[in-house]
């Protein structure tokens, strides 16, 4: 993992901590973890709006979207091989005889 962090542009460990940032306020908002009621997308749009604000200056749209989608694929991949660690924490696998 560290390797991959050192091959990123500054630009995805930016955005990346404003996506945790995003899903963090999104947790404090919606506290249940049921479906229903839905997060209000409300609350949360003008932080959204500002995740790449003063790190792309003028790079293209393809540009953009490559950095966020990295940045969101990193802390997708890291919750992952927490959840798995978890898991195999709890329940370690068995070991054939």
């Amino acid at each position: 993992m560290a390797a991959d962090a050192m091959s990123d542009p500054p630009s995805v460990g930016v955005v990346s901590e404003r996506l945790r940032g995003l899903l963090q306020r999104a947790r404090e908002i919606k506290s249940v973890e049921t479906i229903d009621p839905p997060l209000p997308v409300a609350d949360l749009a003008q932080d959204v709006s500002s995740i790449g604000k003063d790190v792309f200056a003028s790079q293209p749209d393809a540009h953009k979207f490559t950095v966020v989608e990295t940045a969101a694929r990193k802390i997708f991949y890291e919750t992952i091989v927490r959840l798995f660690a978890l898991v195999t924490l709890l329940d370690p696998p068995k070991l054939m005889p």
